[in-house]
């Protein structure tokens, strides 16, 4: 379903209240992203507004305080302008009338689609794919990190996804491989070594737009055999493990590594621009493996 809207001037209170950063917290724990500070706001018929927060899916903020304040409650429909994650908002306390609608996202609105007063936009719902459709559709694959004495072994990729950039070694699953068959198989594919003493620590899920892309298992490995040579694959490369390069390291990396690295367990999904370049929003939950 979809809602169109006629972009029109708020009230100015939206970049108060989303730049509160409790509120920024618990929104993205809530829809993934913290809001830019401000919202969209849109002119829309009364009565298909109603119908779309029906079927869609609804997300509830309550009982927010900051600064002894109690912030409004809020339910959240997710939904999509473009390519753009974004947030139908339905605060109790609110000056708009029901026609004017109130939208967040992680980026600004009207400065992406250069918006202005009286333009014309449409909204759709988010397809809620859960866990188990998710990893139906997503390519299964294993990243391997053998890290010992202060160092973490990477690799160069010299091809495929993510070429030019470092990683840990690993790759596709074949056949009925378990994640540990896997990542051995991979590691010792691009890099001549065996990881040994091998522990799953998190799962990755990597959405390119709204496609399930990728279910990544991560295994950290504290011995090996072998002796890390080029092929024609990747060329492996120690680095001290607090000096890891995340600038030339895909984006989300920063911000599970540091979790591994302290030993701590992880299930997290990113959701990627349809180039899968850059990051739109991404949220980290209790693991369950």
């Amino acid at each position: 379903m979809e809602l169109k809207g006629e972009v029109t001037t708020g009230l100015g209170k939206g970049k108060y209240y989303m730049s509160k950063k409790l509120y920024q917290e618990a929104f993205n724990k809530k829809i993934g992203f913290k809001p830019f500070p401000g919202t969209l706001n849109l002119k829309v018929d009364e009565k298909t507004r109603k119908k779309f927060e029906e079927k869609g899916k609804t997300l509830k903020i309550r009982e927010v305080y900051e600064d002894e304040e109690r912030l409004s409650n809020v339910d959240i429909t997710p939904c999509k302008i473009g390519d753009i994650k974004c947030g139908l908002l339905k605060l109790e306390f609110t000056d708009h009338p029901e026609n004017i609608a109130e939208v967040i996202a992680p980026i600004e609105l009207r400065e992406k689609f250069n918006l202005q007063d009286g333009d014309k936009i449409t909204m759709n719902h988010t397809e809620n794919i859960n866990r188990e459709k998710f990893r139906e559709k997503a390519t299964e694959a294993t990243l391997c990190f053998i890290i010992q004495e202060g160092e973490t072994l990477l690799i160069k990729k010299k091809r495929g996804v993510g070429e030019g950039l470092y990683n840990g070694p690993g790759g596709k699953k074949e056949n009925n491989e378990t994640p540990k068959e896997c990542a051995i198989r991979e590691t010792k594919e691009e890099t001549t070594v065996t990881p040994q003493q091998i522990e799953k620590m998190g799962e990755l899920e990597f959405m390119f737009g709204e496609k399930p892309f990728m279910y990544v298992h991560i295994l950290k490995a504290t011995d090996y055999t072998g002796k890390p040579d080029e092929t024609e694959e990747a060329r492996p490369e120690w680095f001290k493990t607090d000096e890891l390069p995340y600038e030339e390291m895909w984006p989300d990396d920063k911000h599970w590594i540091p979790k591994m690295l302290k030993n701590e367990k992880f299930t997290a999904r990113f959701q990627f621009d349809q180039d899968g370049e850059k990051i739109q929003n991404h949220r980290f939950e209790e693991p369950t493996f």
